[in-house]
């Protein structure tokens, strides 16, 4: 759903929720260690998400792991490629992020 000419925003974490459709768990040591990866190399991929209405102004459309890392690391804000999604195309970005993952981990 990313493009490379696609410009980013700098979005707070805490203006951020997660999709409630992503029920995957990560374990705390492996998010510190990807953390200390992002901050390391300053390499911060852009997270997808949504605008949404209520309290928080964005649901996650892809990159929670990478959201999750940022939070516990304390950093205040994550870049992010705002785009307007509904529910199903959040499910569809969700599973074809997890196919592509699979796809390069297949092929290291």
């Amino acid at each position: 759903m990313t493009g490379s000419d696609e410009e980013y925003r700098l979005i707070y974490t805490d203006q951020i929720v997660p999709s409630p459709y992503n029920i995957r768990k990560w374990d705390p040591e492996f998010l510190d260690r990807l953390g200390d990866y992002i901050v390391k190399r300053s390499e911060r991929q852009p997270i997808e998400v949504r605008p949404i209405k209520g309290q928080v102004p964005y649901k996650i459309v892809t990159g929670e792991q990478r959201w999750q890392a940022i939070k516990r690391k304390g950093l205040p804000y994550i870049k992010a490629i705002v785009r307007e999604a509904d529910e199903l195309d959040v499910i569809l970005a969700q599973r074809d992020a997890r196919e592509s993952a699979k796809t390069s981990w297949r092929e290291t």
